[in-house]
């Protein structure tokens, strides 16, 4: 019989701006790894769930599923793959590529 092994704690520091949402996505050395702040008994203690995502290899489908959540690495990944076709296709129809820059900020607000 194999002898377990002993619990890993994990001490993760949360930045400042993050601590007031209730998701947010940040990056680790080997991906992305989403964090999500559970309800705790304990008023003055926060509990997080920590989840490696592999957002590369989610359909379009699953990243939406995931975007009210407020799953900032599902959204950043959505971007990542439309927003120069967004631009492209704004930039031919308005001509300027000013007013293109805030078209494709607009879609994806």
């Amino acid at each position: 019989m194999r002898p377990q092994s002993p619990a890993k704690h994990v001490r993760l520091q949360i930045p400042v701006g993050i601590a007031n949402t209730d998701t947010t996505a940040l990056t680790g050395q080997d991906g992305k790894i989403n964090v999500q702040a559970l309800e705790s008994p304990n008023p003055h203690e926060t509990y997080w769930r920590l989840e490696r995502v592999d957002y590369t290899g989610l359909r379009d489908d699953e990243l939406m599923d995931r975007l009210p959540g407020r799953d900032l690495g599902a959204f950043q990944a959505l971007y990542d793959r439309y927003s120069d076709l967004v631009y492209s296709v704004s930039l031919r129809v308005v001509a300027d590529p000013y007013v293109a820059e805030d078209v494709t900020q607009d879609v994806f607000l």
